[in-house]
């Protein structure tokens, strides 16, 4: 994800990407982002269950010390795409607030099916109640704010022009030179029967 981040490079206008740019461009590139950090947080829900459920010592220290590095790279993975896409406008923020969201409520999912506890349960099917009447607001806010299919066009019209100037122009490739026919070898001549020796 890291290298990913670091290679998002694409034609933007002087004043930071328009809403078209951000529509087809770093909305989406920003949610991908966010599935992958989403992911991370997933595992760490993983891990600090197979911990808490550990009874050799050996391994429960392993998951702890593997819980402490995956909430770290969370952490840092979290702050990088956050940095990465804040700038990039307000499709943009909303693109990536929903992938949060949705991110919360997968851990909440996963949190919710790994205890027994009837009062913790409650608590987290009340926090995904508010969380999806945010999801859905966040989701009809972004939606008022999808530019039309001819501006959509049009900015990808653009961007394929602007590709097609940076491309390196092809020198036109010499034809191969003709190689001088060669003269088809002239086959040895038959020679006439003769009749065999005493045959009359």
């Amino acid at each position: 994800l890291t290298e990913e981040l670091n290679e998002i490079e694409v034609i933007e206008e002087a004043e930071g990407p328009g809403k078209v740019m951000q529509w087809i461009w770093w909305g989406p590139k920003a949610k991908k982002a966010q599935a992958k950090v989403n992911k991370i947080k997933l595992n760490t829900v993983a891990l600090a269950f197979a911990k808490d459920n550990a009874e050799d010592k050996k391994v429960k220290d392993k998951l702890d010390s593997k819980l402490v590095q995956t909430k770290e790279q969370s952490k840092t993975l979290q702050t990088m795409v956050d940095d990465k896409f804040s700038a990039k406008g307000e499709i943009t923020k909303r693109y990536l607030a929903s992938a949060k969201i949705k991110g919360q409520l997968e851990v909440i999912k996963k949190t919710t099916g790994m205890t027994d506890d009837p009062s913790k349960n409650k608590a987290l099917k009340d926090q995904m109640k508010e969380l999806n009447t945010k999801l859905a607001k966040e989701e009809e806010s972004l939606k008022s704010l999808e530019p039309s299919a001819e501006d959509q066009k049009a900015e990808k019209d653009r961007i394929k022009a602007e590709q097609e100037k940076k491309k390196p122009k092809e020198e036109p490739k010499e034809e191969p030179k003709e190689e001088p026919k060669k003269k088809p070898k002239e086959e040895p001549k038959p020679e006439d029967d003769k009749p065999a020796a005493g045959v009359t």
